[in-house]
């Protein structure tokens, strides 16, 4: 009896969970610059609590231009253009960044063609000066060999100096085989190192990056020889890197990358991982939290709703908790960009419904942040589209 009763209990359990009640708060579109034609939007809060946006538009003659806007009085306003060109590589997966490292000082971050085939390109890292009206070229690593690439970075402010880690090729590996690496730069922009943490890597799943207590830590998808591709995390503590460790054991088995990477939010030794994993067939998004600064997490918690398409962001809330929004596919035919809550006990609650959207490539990867008591969230549809959400209950 009292098996059968454990066993029902279970079964429940099972049964709350894939029946998802999704909310469908008040979902508020907030008009911005961006134009008809526009991609690969970004969404970062800088250290003084404004929320900034980034996003690619076609410029005349074939060109791009990467430009930015920061949120005001509840309106976007641009700010200006961050850099342009003809000769960029403009890719739904690897998307430019943008980082507010202090009052009227940036770094970002977009690609250029290093050489005639289509994956030869590489980082263009920049700096402004106050006021974000002129850009100063920090970082441009070189292409080896023609259809390599440098790219899937993820910047950091650590201090005054500024931290972005980075895919680049491995020195004596052949086109596929990717490294991770870390590059800091002084106040001035002069590079202090540029270091390898991770001699193995997926080649082409997006890194994410935050700070610590202790110092930067990355997250990113791994690789090792049996092609088993789980998130791992690299530490700064004591003056060096940690060795790499997986968040979690999924051991997804996959030959060829996912493109799905994962996101990190941190404050403090508090840290947030959210991430999507194939493994056993079976497509899921986890969150996981440490509360030691990376060096171990907890069990993760699932998050998503049965039939995840990963595409995965995460911001940290003063209570502890974290938000983590990804694309999952409906019933009735694409997608829908959901946001939910969960404790760092790993209890997830409310979820809500952001926006329909194509789960083709041309949504990119939906970002988000904290903007007073609601989420901004930006996504691509005909051009960057931005709303704002209700945070999710407790």
């Amino acid at each position: 009896m009292g098996r059968a009763y454990k066993l029902i209990q279970n079964l429940g359990r099972v049964l709350t969970f894939f029946v998802t009640v999704v909310t469908f708060a008040e979902t508020k579109h907030i008009p911005n610059p961006a134009p008809p034609g526009s991609s690969q939007a970004y969404l970062v809060a800088g250290p003084e609590g404004k929320v900034y946006l980034s996003w690619i538009e076609p410029a005349k003659a074939g060109r791009s231009s990467l430009r930015f806007a920061v949120r005001n009085n509840g309106d976007w306003h641009l700010l200006g253009t961050i850099s342009e060109g003809a000769n960029w590589f403009v890719n739904w997966a690897d998307y430019p960044t943008l980082l507010p490292m202090r009052e009227g000082v940036f770094a970002a971050h977009w690609l250029e063609k290093k050489g005639h085939s289509t994956y030869s390109y590489g980082i263009s890292l920049a700096q402004s000066a106050a006021g974000g009206t002129s850009w100063k070229i920090l970082f441009a690593p070189e292409v080896r060999q023609e259809g390599q690439y440098t790219g899937f970075a993820s910047l950091v402010t650590l201090s005054r100096e500024l931290g972005a880690a980075y895919l680049a090729p491995t020195p004596e590996g052949g086109e596929h085989d990717k490294a991770l690496r870390f590059a800091r730069f002084a106040s001035d922009g002069a590079v202090i190192s540029d270091e390898m943490l991770d001699s193995d890597v997926c080649t082409c799943c997006q890194t994410a990056a935050g700070v610590t207590a202790d110092g930067p830590i990355v997250a990113y998808r791994d690789h090792e020889s049996d092609e088993i591709r789980d998130i791992s995390v690299v530490a700064f503590k004591n003056g060096k890197w940690s060795h790499p460790r997986p968040v979690h054991r999924d051991r997804w088995r996959i030959n060829a990358c996912p493109v799905n990477g994962p996101a990190l939010a941190a404050s403090g030794n508090r840290v947030a991982v959210a991430w999507y994993t194939g493994a056993d067939e079976k497509p899921r998004v986890y969150a996981a939290f440490s509360g030691d600064g990376g060096a171990t997490f907890g069990t993760p918690a699932r998050i998503d709703s049965g039939m995840p398409l990963g595409r995965v962001a995460v911001v940290l809330l003063p209570d502890g908790g974290a938000i983590v929004s990804w694309i999952e596919k409906k019933q009735t035919g694409g997608g829908q960009i959901l946001v939910r809550r969960v404790s760092a006990d790993g209890r997830v609650t409310g979820t809500q419904r952001v926006s329909s959207v194509d789960t083709a490539r041309k949504t990119g990867f939906p970002k988000m942040a904290l903007h007073g008591n609601s989420l901004s969230v930006a996504w691509t549809d005909d051009r960057v589209r931005t709303v704002d959400v209700p945070l999710p209950a407790k």
